[in-house]
């Protein structure tokens, strides 16, 4: 454990955006999601709700989904759904934005070189 300390200079949280970017997909997993459960229109209300939702954790906009389109089925289905729908829609292969990828390896090369 003492060794990894001495090897780890950083460590790199990416907030959605900054270095990959996923928001689209998310945001089409819930059209999708609701799709599923019967609703395959929205109004620009539920429509700017839904955007509203980015950046925030995936329980609580799975509440806020069941809640604002009455769904019967639960937060937890309709996370597992999101989640499954997420993976097919490859969400974790997603290409590295190039500004985002360039500015991230200076930075990168900076720290090794300190």
């Amino acid at each position: 454990m003492n060794e990894l300390k001495h090897k780890v200079k950083a460590v790199i949280f990416d907030m959605d955006g900054t270095i990959v970017k996923t928001e689209h997909i998310w945001g089409k997993v819930v059209i999708d999601v609701l799709a599923e459960c019967g609703i395959r229109t929205l109004n620009d209300e539920q429509k700017s709700q839904l955007q509203s939702l980015s950046g925030v954790g995936m329980e609580y906009s799975c509440r806020f989904v069941k809640e604002k389109f009455g769904l019967k089925q639960s937060s937890q289905e309709l996370l597992d759904r999101k989640v499954a729908l997420a993976h097919l829609s490859k969400v974790l292969s997603c290409s590295i934005q190039s500004s985002s990828w360039s500015t991230f390896r200076q930075a990168l090369q900076q720290m090794q070189t300190n």
